[in-house]
């Protein structure tokens, strides 16, 4: 294997989720010839004292142990806020290495996430087209082949890039606007109106507290028909177990039922093009948490409420 990717994991004032983290990235296979990067993002100017104490600890966790080879930790002593942390971050590390792994602080990591994150960031390293690998895959039926898929959505919860597909993202999202007036384009970036991704940009674009930064993300990977590598079963799970994170989650829409850690990638596609099945299926799944979806289900409970008022 070429040389290992770093790994860029964020945190901000959640110490037992960070310790998990940590502690389950320090067992898995590869972590002890990794370098690991932690920064540790600081308080806002109106923090309360238990806050800063929460990123107090944060700090204490990540310097108690030497969680792989070498631990690099960046501590700011004001808040950037996860966008900021993140991006800035990720910049940080790419300025010194040709690709990175970037980790959340409340995930649990599968045993072969740093073998298969690696492997398929050597692969497909000088191939334009591929703009990221993820780690996680959303629990749609798919049949676990140890095989890895592409898929065209980016993802943020666990994933890996090079410096050459960074230097591509222009996160002011440029020519967003073209959502509003051009229904094809919208639909598609929607992922045939699977989930309202146009409607989470323009929130992002038009209130700066949105603090999305993942779906400019998107928006820049979707203007250049890139594609990201997924594997067809995930190699880490989403641990936001107490909801506490920026972003709350919904267990049934991130987490796999009866995960299993020791699961391994041992395919990586020659042809790199989308797997159509495989995102059928996704639509499908994202269809049940969609805004469009709820919308819909509203509507009909709106017209079945007419009905029974004009009898």
């Amino acid at each position: 294997m070429k040389t290992l990717a770093p790994i860029a994991i964020f945190t901000y004032n959640r110490p037992d989720h960070t310790l998990i983290t940590l502690e389950c990235f320090s067992k898995i296979k590869l972590a002890n010839e990794s370098v690991l990067y932690v920064f540790c993002d600081g308080p806002k100017d109106d923090a309360r004292d238990s806050v800063r104490q929460k990123i107090n600890d944060v700090k204490e966790v990540v310097k108690s142990k030497k969680w792989a080879k070498e631990v690099i930790v960046i501590e700011s002593e004001f808040n950037k806020g996860l966008a900021q942390n993140v991006t800035k971050g990720i910049s940080s590390v790419l300025k010194k290495h040709d690709k990175v792994i970037a980790l959340e602080d409340d995930l649990l990591i599968g045993d072969n996430f740093l073998v298969y994150m690696n492997e398929a960031l050597n692969k497909y390293e000088k191939n334009a087209r591929v703009k990221q690998v993820s780690g996680f895959l959303f629990p749609f039926e798919i049949k676990p082949q140890n095989s890895s898929i592409f898929l065209p959505l980016t993802n943020t919860i666990g994933w890996g890039t090079w410096k050459r597909a960074w230097e591509e993202i222009s996160l002011d999202a440029t020519g967003w606007e073209k959502l509003s007036t051009d229904k094809k384009l919208r639909r598609a970036f929607n992922l045939n109106n699977s989930y309202d991704y146009s409607k989470m940009l323009e929130s992002q674009m038009n209130n700066n507290n949105f603090g999305s930064w993942a779906i400019k993300y998107w928006w820049s990977v979707f203007k250049t028909d890139g594609v990201v590598l997924y594997p067809d079963y995930p190699m880490i799970q989403h641990n936001d177990f107490d909801n506490s994170g920026q972003h709350g989650s919904i267990d049934d829409h991130y987490v796999k039922e009866g995960w299993d850690v020791t699961y391994e990638i041992t395919h990586f596609p020659d042809l790199i093009e989308v797997n159509y099945k495989a995102l059928a299926a996704l639509q499908k799944h994202l269809r049940k948490y969609s805004p469009y979806t709820l919308k819909n289900i509203f509507l009909q409970l709106k017209l079945r409420l007419l009905k029974k008022k004009s009898w």
